[in-house]
Parts: C-alpha cells; structure tokens; sequence
C-alpha cells in the first residue's frame, strides 16, 4: 500500500516528519513517498501530482509555520502548499488523513475536504500523539483505500464490456466484424 506523505520539508520539522512515518510504516503502508525539492527539471506541481496519482492514500502533517502576527496568542496558517495537495488528492479521489498541530487557524475550508477526519497533535508533547491513536487512525484510513480498489476492481469488468461493446459496433459500422 502506497502513502504519499504531504509536510513540510525545513529541518525544524524533520524529527516531527520521521516520528509521523515511522507510525505510517506500522499501520501497514510499505511504500511511503515525500516530496522533497529536487533539482530535476520537472516543475514541483507536477512531481506532486503524479506522486498523489501514484499513491493509495493522501497524508498531510499540517505544523505550524506561518505566524499571524496581528493576533495576540500565537496563531498560525496553514500551509497553502499542503491545502493544495490535499485538494489535488480530493480531486483524485484518494483518501486523504491529516495531522494538524494544535494553533493552526482558519481550517475550515480544509476540514470541509477531509470532512472532519483528522487528528490533532502538539509538538511539545512527547509524544506529540498517542501511537495507538494514529495507527489506528491510519489503518482505518489503509482499509479506505482497499475498498476503494475492490470498489474499482468491481467496476471494471462492466467497464471493459460497455468499452468492448462500442469498439465492435463501431467496427460493425464499417463492414468488419471482430467475431
């Protein structure tokens, strides 16, 4: 199972980064990919999508990071970056989990898309959530994805006929049969 994890890249947010993955990797997710800043020619909006369409599931880790400086008891936005992958994933009908750290304001778009499925955790608790809470979380979120694929796979053989179907009545038209 495929997890692409959304946060942010800087050092400070590292150990938080690790301490998230490394739970990831207990719930059963054995492929996890961040998106890192690459070098590489192709544009980093682009990177993104093709890591959401080539993932299982959406994980975004919401820190704190942009401090609203006019609001008086340590406020912060969210990242617009990581709203936007969480809206890429939503358009992709991925499942999607997030982890928001305690602080983060004006959510209420982003909670409206995860539909009110989300954790919230604190950097300066040790842990910064309870384990079980998160695997938990994260494997009712792997078994999401799973139904969703058997859902699909369900799907499929109908399409394949409805897609069988056009292609010999088109050939029909034109005097050649396919049977």
């Amino acid at each position: 199972m495929k997890a692409m994890v959304s946060l942010s890249i800087s050092k400070q947010y590292e150990a938080i980064g690790e301490y998230f993955c490394s739970l990831i990797k207990l719930a059963g997710f054995d492929d996890i990919n961040i998106i890192k800043p690459s070098t590489v020619e192709k544009p980093e909006a682009e990177r993104i999508k093709e890591a959401i369409n080539n993932s299982d599931v959406v994980i975004s880790i919401q820190t704190k990071k942009h401090k609203l400086e006019e609001v008086e008891d340590n406020q912060y936005l969210p990242s617009s970056w990581l709203i936007d992958e969480i809206g890429r994933a939503a358009q992709a009908g991925k499942p999607i989990g997030a982890f928001i750290e305690e602080g983060i304001t004006d959510l209420d778009h982003l909670i409206k898309v995860l539909q009110g499925d989300y954790l919230l955790f604190n950097r300066n608790n040790n842990p910064y959530i309870e384990p079980d809470k998160v695997i938990n979380y994260l494997r009712t979120l792997r078994q999401k994805a799973v139904s969703l694929k058997e859902e699909t796979f369900k799907k499929l053989p109908y399409e394949l006929i409805k897609i069988t179907r056009n292609v010999a009545i088109r050939n029909m038209d034109k005097k050649s049969y396919l049977f």
